[in-house]
């Protein structure tokens, strides 16, 4: 079982090594063939994203090959765990096609073998599913009360805690429209039924939305998958010249039907993987600390062949004066090796109120040392605004990805909770003010 980072990725090495795929742009038809032909062993080997991290049984898988670095350790224990069920003999092999990849898979399985793991933080509430849970309840009964919808949803210790996120969320849906008010009865309101309304329905109750795609088939009327029409078609919507991968299979576009939401494909012998848009894995601070201790090092924390072991001793020499003198000036202005992670030097840019650019490992900020230095001791000054500042940037996020759904107030407060870190932007501003 091999495992991808990306889908692109996932359809490349497939149709490079003959494989099947697995991932979600695959049809389910499709997929599930995949799958028996790997339990059933006419198959020894499929490629898949995190489709198959976890979920269904696939048989006794003998190795589990990762492409590059997981996410986490999570992950990594997650998809070790994909083989070895029979024999209680798990084997991974990680690959890795660079120094800097290599540096990340070295970090995550050392936080794996320490049992580092990610915490998972209990939440008070499902402040983000209210308002969606208040606005099917409304579209189900046609109309109902403020103080019915309270007492429906109070029942669940989920939102039980939520008293007063819940008057903040009904107060909000009003003012935007999602929900109006007929005396004292709550009814769909005109931008909810508009967006929500009819087969729209799907998409309240959908944890991500995806843009509108076309049905790849083949001559047969055989489903592969799925593209947006962006790929399969130019900007004068005819087809795109060139072949394409789909289903780890080379294809050329026959013939666009955008009425039917169909294209039709014809065999190939290549193509290019099509590139799919969605939120890049960040990758967590605790691994890219992990990752500065392995650099500061002397051993091999893995098994590795000697190429890799080349890259870690090269790796180590490129990075020795820049572990040992984190914050220094360059020609870009300040830089801070701090390996907090790209979130929190993000972070770090906006409570200093400089430009600049991130990385996982440096923070990059383009002004001269001296001035660096001075605002990110002011930034300690006045620590809770710069908490603040951040709670309420990671809160337009959030709505953008709830779709303005959920009140303010209580998107800040889940901010703040749960996707500031301020324990790195703390630490980070503290090396940078020290000037060392």
């Amino acid at each position: 079982l091999v495992f991808a980072p990306s889908r692109r990725r996932a359809e490349e090495l497939a149709n490079g090594l003959g494989l099947a795929v697995h991932h979600s742009s695959v049809s389910a038809d499709e997929r599930l063939r995949a799958v028996q032909r790997l339990t059933e062993g006419s198959a020894g080997c499929i490629v898949a994203t995190s489709s198959l991290e976890m979920g269904i049984d696939i048989g006794d898988i003998e190795l589990v090959v990762n492409d590059g670095a997981p996410s986490g350790p999570g992950a990594y224990l997650q998809r070790l765990g994909r083989g070895g069920r029979r024999n209680g003999n798990p084997r991974m092999m990680l690959t890795v096609g660079d120094p800097d990849s290599l540096l990340l898979v070295l970090a995550v399985v050392t936080r794996a073998r320490r049992r580092d793991l990610d915490p998972v933080p209990p939440g008070r509430g499902a402040r983000l599913v209210l308002a969606q849970q208040a606005l099917a309840l409304a579209f189900e009964r046609t109309a109902v009360s403020a103080g019915d919808l309270h007492d429906y949803l109070r029942w669940s210790p989920l939102f039980a805690p939520l008293a007063n996120d819940f008057d903040a969320t009904i107060a909000h849906l009003l003012e935007k429209g999602f929900l109006a008010a007929v005396g004292e009865q709550l009814v769909v309101g005109p931008v909810a039924q508009n967006r929500f309304g009819g087969r729209g329905f799907v998409d309240l109750l959908a944890t991500f939305q995806t843009t509108a795609g076309a049905d790849v088939v083949d001559a047969s009327g055989r489903q592969i998958g799925t593209l947006d029409w962006g790929q399969v078609t130019d900007a004068s919507g005819d087809p795109r010249s060139g072949g394409l991968v789909l289903g780890g299979k080379g294809w050329t576009v026959a013939s666009v039907d955008r009425a039917a939401g169909t294209v039709v494909v014809m065999p190939a012998g290549g193509g290019r993987a099509p590139s799919w848009r969605g939120p890049a894995l960040e990758v967590g601070r605790a691994t890219w600390e992990t990752a500065r201790e392995i650099l500061a090092a002397t051993d091999v924390p893995v098994t590795a062949d000697d190429r890799a072991v080349c890259w870690l001793e090269g790796l180590r020499r490129s990075w020795a004066a820049r572990i040992a003198e984190p914050v220094r000036a360059d020609e870009e202005g300040t830089v801070v090796d701090a390996f907090a992670g790209v979130g929190v030097h993000r972070a770090v840019l906006g409570a200093l109120g400089l430009e600049g650019s991130v990385d996982g490992p440096t923070c990059r900020i383009h002004t001269q040392r001296a001035v660096a230095v001075a605002a990110a001791q002011h930034a300690l000054c006045r620590w809770e605004e710069v908490v603040e500042a951040e709670a309420a940037r990671q809160a337009r996020v959030l709505a953008v990805r709830h779709r303005d759904l959920v009140a303010p107030e209580v998107l800040h407060e889940e901010a703040r909770e749960y996707h500031v870190d301020a324990e790195g932007i703390h630490r980070t501003l503290s090396l940078l003010s020290q000037g060392i």
